[in-house]
C-alpha cells in the first residue's frame, strides 16, 4: 500500500470541507425554516390576541356596550356615541387590513386569513359597521390592496346577504 502524499491529503480534506459547508447550509436553511414558522405564528397569534381585546374591550365596558347594541339595532346615536362606534370599527378596520397584508406576504396561514376575513365580513352586515366600511371601501385612508378587498370582496357578500 503507497503513502498519501501531501496533495491527496489536501484533496481529502478537500471533500472533506465540501461535505462540511453543505451541512452547514442544510442546517441554517432548517433554522430559517423554523424561525419564519415561528414568525408566522406570531404574527397571526398577535393579531388574534388584538381583535379578542376589541371585543373584550367594548364588552367589558357597559356604556360602550350599551352604545354598540344600540349600534347594531340601528338606533340614531349621539355625535360622541357615534364617534365612539366608528373608533371601534377602525380599530377593527386597521386589525383586518394588517391580516391582508399579513397574508399576502406570506406570514399569515390560509386558513387563519379565511377564517379571520369570514368573521370581520359578517361584522359588516351589521348596519353600523357596514357604514364604515363602505367609507373605508372608498377612501383613501388604507392601501389600496384593502380598499379594493373591501370593494370587490367584502361588499359583494354583504349585499348578497341581503346588508
Amino acid at each position: 500500500m503507497s503513502k498519501l502524499r501531501l496533495t491527496d491529503w489536501a484533496n481529502v480534506f478537500s471533500i472533506v470541507s465540501a461535505v462540511a459547508v453543505v451541512a452547514s447550509l442544510y442546517f441554517v436553511a432548517v433554522e430559517l425554516g423554523d424561525n419564519t414558522a415561528a414568525r408566522k405564528a406570531g404574527n397571526q397569534r398577535a393579531l388574534v390576541d388584538a381583535l379578542q381585546q376589541l371585543e373584550y374591550g367594548w364588552v367589558q365596558d357597559a356604556d360602550l356596550a350599551r352604545i354598540v347594541y344600540r349600534a347594531r339595532t340601528g338606533e340614531a346615536l349621539e355625535p360622541v356615541e357615534k364617534h365612539r362606534v366608528d373608533a371601534l370599527v377602525y380599530l377593527y378596520l386597521n386589525n383586518w387590513e394588517q391580516a391582508l397584508h399579513d397574508y399576502t406576504h406570506g406570514v399569515m396561514e390560509q386558513e387563519i386569513w379565511n377564517a379571520l376575513d369570514r368573521w370581520l365580513t359578517d361584522k359588516s352586515r351589521q348596519p353600523y359597521f357596514r357604514q364604515v366600511v363602505l367609507q373605508a371601501a372608498n377612501g383613501d385612508s388604507y392601501s389600496q390592496l384593502f380598499e379594493e378587498h373591501l370593494r370587490d370582496v367584502v361588499l359583494p357578500k354583504v349585499e348578497a346577504a341581503g346588508g
